[in-house]
């Protein structure tokens, strides 16, 4: 009887150590291999939420002004606003607000936010939308800008001065 007690304790021998270690390195390294990998996925889906975000702010921007809400550009001209600033809710999908007579740097301050989140890698809950309305004076140049805005590497525009709008070509 006690030889088969001993031939059952041996039998029921957990991992050593050396094998619990191996186990331990090979999860660190699989660990390793793959948080960088969904790191760099996720930045990419915080891009591409933006840039989908910014092109609908601006078709948004445009069907508004050219289509439902034309007395918008109206007044802004015949109140002497050289600029407009259209604000974007990317959750409502839609126009909240338009700043017309307010000083640019009012509107920077709040459009700087929504920078800062795109250069963290966040979605931003507000697309800016600038208006330049004397573009006849501007020939070739954008007359209508977000911010936050992406270059044509898909890498977030740099803040121009203290402007984070752009760009200007």
């Amino acid at each position: 009887m006690g030889d088969v007690r001993m031939k059952q304790e041996k039998n029921k021998r957990g991992f050593t150590l050396a094998e619990l270690l191996v186990v331990v390195a090979i999860v660190a390294i699989l660990v390793a291999i793959s948080v960088p990998i969904f790191t760099s996925q996720r930045k990419k889906a915080v891009t591409a939420a933006n840039q989908a975000n910014i092109r609908a702010a601006k078709v948004t921007a445009i069907n508004e002004l050219y289509g439902g809400k034309a007395e918008w550009l109206i007044d802004a001209k015949e109140n002497g606003s050289q600029y407009m600033y259209l604000v974007y809710n990317v959750e409502q999908g839609k126009i909240t607000d338009t700043y017309t007579n307010v000083h640019w740097n009012d509107i920077n301050a709040k459009a700087k936010e929504e920078y800062n989140k795109a250069i963290n890698n966040q979605v931003c809950d507000n697309i800016y939308v600038f208006l330049d309305l004397n573009n006849e004076k501007n020939a070739g140049e954008n007359i209508i800008q977000t911010a936050p805005y992406y270059d044509e590497d898909g890498n977030v525009g740099k803040i121009q001065g203290q402007n984070p709008f752009g760009p200007r070509k």
